[in-house]
């Protein structure tokens, strides 16, 4: 009888060591963790004869090595593509759209896509952010991949009362400090409590950026970004891009016509005409044969526009006055 009331005791202390093992587990470790440290280094029938010092080693050791392994796989997403998409092919009616299509996305890369009318950009674009689905081929994303997407345009009504917070803020997401913050970024902050019915075509591209980036996106994908804007606008936009690239070290896919400014705006050219007809650095694109058989009309006898005056101006196209700006010609025709 003694025995067994031994037995039993022991069995109780058994007990009440696994819940309070269990419990200094949950503090210190994750689920994860603890689930691990349970079933590779504790035995079954653990009981009241386990060391601390031990148990503190043992689980110093695994919390290191899942710190290792959680790193390693950390620096593997960062040299990974953000997206893969492998011979992607697009029938709409019969009528092939793609063909064969494959390209890779990056942190921190600027990538344009260039081509004709109707050689199947938006199509691209459009099964690369998972809005239509390809015929063949496969789109590989990184696991919870951010997207931000700036459409060419939209069309606000002119009965609807909203401003550009209240557009910004459509989802209810981000209070008045957030939206200001990504409107600074851009540089329109001004336009914070503005319709969107008064706003210009380069305020509202400013104004569908912010937006994208209030989701703190890994790939941001522009659609024309630089519609309807004039030279300037478009200078200071592709500026704008490039520093939202740097700060936030993101990938960014562009669609873009403006074939005069889209060459120093980007690290990488792809020349689409419903497949790719050639790719890489902006240098070697504008020399490549294909890329001269679609726009050597278009670049025939074009020159760019180098921009030198000592002077900046604002997002309408008006001068904004600088210290150095008073012997500049426009300045003189004012006085």
């Amino acid at each position: 009888m003694k025995k067994k009331f031994e037995c039993l005791g022991h069995g109780v202390a058994s007990v009440i060591c696994k819940r309070r093992f269990h419990k200094w587990l949950r503090v210190y470790f994750n689920d994860h963790l603890q689930s691990l440290f349970i079933n590779a280094i504790l035995p079954c029938n653990i009981h009241a004869n386990l060391y601390p010092n031990d148990l503190l080693k043992a689980s110093s050791e695994i919390a290191m090595s899942s710190a290792r392994q959680q790193a390693a796989e950390s620096t593997n997403a960062e040299n990974s593509p953000l997206l893969v998409a492998e011979n992607i092919t697009y029938v709409k009616r019969g009528k092939a759209i793609l063909s064969d299509v494959s390209l890779q996305l990056c942190s921190r890369e600027i990538i344009t896509l260039i081509g004709p009318n109707g050689a199947g950009k938006t199509s691209l674009i459009r099964i690369l952010l998972g809005l239509s689905e390809a015929s063949s081929g496969r789109v590989q994303r990184q696991p919870d991949l951010r997207l931000g997407y700036v459409p060419q345009r939209i069309v606000v009504p002119e009965v609807m009362p909203i401003r550009v917070y209240d557009f910004l803020n459509v989802a209810g997401l981000y209070d008045a400090p957030q939206c200001l913050q990504m409107l600074e970024e851009v540089n329109c902050d001004y336009l914070l409590y503005s319709a969107m019915q008064d706003l210009s075509g380069g305020e509202m591209q400013r104004v569908l950026l912010a937006r994208a980036l209030l989701k703190k996106p890994q790939l941001l994908v522009l659609d024309e970004p630089a519609s309807g804007m004039d030279i300037i606008g478009q200078q200071a936009l592709y500026e704008t891009i490039r520093h939202i690239r740097d700060k936030h070290d993101c990938g960014i896919l562009m669609v873009s016509h403006d074939l005069h400014l889209v060459m120093a705006a980007t690290d990488r050219v792809i020349c689409l005409n419903a497949h790719i007809c050639c790719t890489g650095h902006p240098d070697d694109v504008t020399e490549h044969p294909e890329y001269i058989k679609l726009f050597g009309d278009a670049i025939d006898g074009l020159a760019l526009y180098s921009h030198n005056h000592d002077h900046e101006h604002d997002l309408s196209g008006n001068i904004v006055e600088s210290e150095h700006c008073h012997s500049c010609e426009h300045h003189k025709g004012q006085k």
